[in-house]
């Protein structure tokens, strides 16, 4: 009856230790079997089955090493269960496996303190048994004390280990705020050593806290009881440590918005100037053109009074006034979106490209902003200039001899707008595994290779997105903006 007991209390709490599992895996991915009705619990039920056929003996091997093999067979099987239920990147999913691993197995030997402690209640027994102070009329009796001592030190030992499991994974999940981030190999190293270093510490515990020495049962805490004190301490600076470095990853990811930010609003500030100076320049030809057009009209009308209207008077003055027509054209602004700034910034970039690549063709004729929306002028900023930067990169790539074109063009369907960009680029991308954007190839790629994602970024706050493809030598980027117009 006691065996049955403990076995449906293990089932239960391997049940409700998988639900934690999911509920850790589905903050951060999404199952691979879709929206299929149950797919987020299918991890419940394969942790729950793992877990019991490892309990159960599964694993055959001497006693010194079968917990060893027990807990790979465990993390190798849970590594496998995730590649197979979840979607995402493989070194990503073994991190979140690592992660799991070491927070049970740190919530289990905090947990089972309560069981070190505990056993000295068995020796308060044993002191008052011998001592006649023990209200026992039978043997049976003392054993039934034993026996309820022994299940309540249990239960409460598997409730507080639950209760660290949910609490520690909650903490994680929260800690861990950009889980749209793709983080690089480097710092997915740096974020699953110290996951690993508990996990591997906690397994060695398993090895070493119950031995069997001459025949006889060695509690390891028994033999040095200092450890009583010096496990859950390095077993806390372990947990603070998977903590602390997710922690630290999400400060660098936002010091390195921030940072991409101010380089942003340096491009603000410089398309401004740019704005201001071209402004100045076509005020200074207003200027001179309404200083001449006394003299001009003079001269029409001259031409008027002393031709008398004939058919050759008038083709003069045609050709005239066509004349005075391209010289006021001149004047006129290149780019006509409705949004001021990006007008100067589509003038500043034209006025870049013309002098880095010749021959180059920009057009945006059909580049239109809605008049009222609540897209910011930054995030048009960030999105044209980011845009642009990419595609006059590409351009630049390009031989002497082929069509170096940037069009630039927006519509809208509804509360939707969308801006779009084609322009020529060498046919060749250099494509990372597991990322979604192509990747820079210049060797300063975390500075630079950032263009793709402020431009997400940005998308994202108005519940929009960025989208890209390729035909031959045409690269298309699309972006899609949720506006209120």
């Amino acid at each position: 009856m006691y065996e049955i007991f403990f076995a449906g209390i293990s089932l239960l709490l391997a049940v409700l230790q998988g639900c934690i599992l999911a509920y850790l895996m589905g903050s951060f991915m999404k199952p691979a079997a879709g929206g299929r009705r149950g797919s987020r619990y299918y991890i419940v039920f394969v942790w729950t089955l793992q877990k019991m056929l490892t309990q159960a003996g599964a694993v055959k091997a001497p006693d010194s090493v079968r917990p060893l093999l027990r807990q790979l067979v465990l993390f190798m099987l849970l590594f496998l269960s995730v590649m197979l239920l979840y979607q995402g990147r493989r070194g990503f999913q073994f991190y979140l496996s690592v992660t799991f691993m070491a927070l049970h197995e740190i919530s289990f030997f905090l947990a089972y303190m309560i069981i070190v402690l505990g056993s000295h209640i068995y020796d308060l027994y044993l002191w008052y048994l011998l001592a006649g102070k023990l209200p026992a009329s039978s043997e049976d009796s003392f054993l039934v004390l034993l026996t309820a001592t022994e299940l309540v030190l249990q239960m409460l030992q598997c409730g507080v280990f639950l209760f660290l499991l949910f609490r520690m994974v909650r903490a994680f999940v929260r800690r861990y705020r950009e889980k749209e981030y793709e983080v690089s190999g480097t710092e997915l190293l740096f974020l699953i050593l110290p996951g690993l270093s508990g996990y591997l510490i906690c397994t060695l515990l398993r090895l070493l806290v119950v031995t069997v020495k001459d025949g006889e049962t060695v509690i390891l805490y028994d033999s040095y009881p200092p450890l009583i004190l010096m496990v859950p301490g390095i077993l806390l600076v372990s947990l603070f440590s998977v903590l602390g470095s997710v922690r630290l990853l999400q400060d660098m990811i936002a010091l390195n918005r921030e940072k991409s930010g101010r380089l942003v609003m340096e491009q603000q500030v410089r398309s401004m100037e740019a704005h201001m100076q071209e402004m100045n320049r076509t005020y200074v030809e207003i200027r001179s053109i309404r200083h001449d057009i006394h003299n001009q009209l003079a001269v029409v009308h001259e031409m008027l009074w002393q031709g008398g209207g004939t058919e050759e008077t008038i083709q003069e003055l045609a050709g005239y006034l066509g004349t005075l027509d391209r010289m006021t054209a001149l004047s006129r602004p290149g780019f006509q979106t409705g949004n001021m700034m990006a007008d100067a910034l589509l003038h500043m970039k034209y006025h870049e490209a013309s002098e880095q690549i010749p021959g180059i063709l920009i057009e945006a004729e059909d580049l239109v902003f809605p008049t009222k929306s609540c897209v910011e002028n930054y995030d048009i900023v960030v999105i044209l200039c980011n845009a642009l930067d990419n595609a006059i990169e590409a351009c630049g790539k390009l031989g002497g001899e082929e069509e170096k074109k940037i069009r630039i063009f927006s519509f809208q369907r509804g509360n939707m707008f969308f801006i779009n960009m084609e322009n020529s680029f060498n046919g060749r991308l250099l494509r990372k595994k597991g990322y979604e954007f192509p990747a820079t190839d210049k060797e300063d790629g975390k500075m630079h290779g950032i263009g793709f994602l402020n431009m997400q970024a940005s998308a994202r706050k108005y519940h929009g997105g960025v989208d890209w493809r390729t035909e031959g030598r045409t690269f298309y980027l699309a972006v899609m903006l949720h506006i209120i117009s």
